[in-house]
């Protein structure tokens, strides 16, 4: 499972992901395989509420392996991740 998320993600050349306020965008996208994390790091776009936009460089998004149970990418590019404390919905760009 870990190896095929893996494929998924370093075919992957942006991610969003929606949070209360925006939906932020990472991209310039590096996937690292850790004993125990998935972690993506890139450069995210984050648009204000205030219509003014920032760029965070070496953002991190980490997926710890011993949480994960299960994913799912749909036909329309969604891959939700499940795991035990959470699940996240990523919206890919291939």
């Amino acid at each position: 499972m870990i190896k095929n998320l893996l494929n998924v993600l370093k075919k992957t050349s942006m991610i969003s992901w929606v949070t209360n306020d925006d939906v932020p965008t990472m991209f310039n996208i590096k996937v690292k395989n850790t004993n125990n994390e998935i972690i993506m790091i890139g450069n995210v776009l984050v648009q204000e509420a205030t219509a003014e936009m920032n760029i965070l460089h070496n953002y991190e998004l980490k997926i710890n392996k011993n949480n994960l149970t299960k994913f799912n990418k749909s036909l329309d590019d969604i891959l939700t991740i499940f795991c035990n404390d959470y699940n996240k919905e990523l919206i890919l760009n291939c």
